[in-house]
């Protein structure tokens, strides 16, 4: 499936077949209370490019935030492409 991004100051398409997700853990030290689900994208040379973040995970409890966040990115990399619409 297709999906437009268009940000103020960044537009794309991507294909959720293919897309990965990251996740970026909140951090206790710089008083970060929302773990981010970011798409990861890559430059032409297949390097890794911009992380874009398309949600925030706040539970109200750093350590939670961070393992649900990373639980429904790695439920979204490991689903089947073949599955994906």
């Amino acid at each position: 499936m297709e999906i437009k991004l268009k940000w103020r100051y960044a537009e794309g398409t991507f294909d959720t077949k293919t897309m990965e997700l990251i996740s970026l853990p909140a951090r206790a030290v710089k008083h970060e209370k929302d773990a981010e689900i970011s798409i990861q994208t890559y430059n032409e040379n297949g390097s890794k490019g911009w992380n874009l973040s398309i949600a925030e995970i706040h539970l109200g409890d750093i350590d939670s935030s961070n393992a649900l966040a990373a639980e429904i990115v790695r439920r979204f990399n490991e689903f089947p492409e073949e599955l994906k619409r």
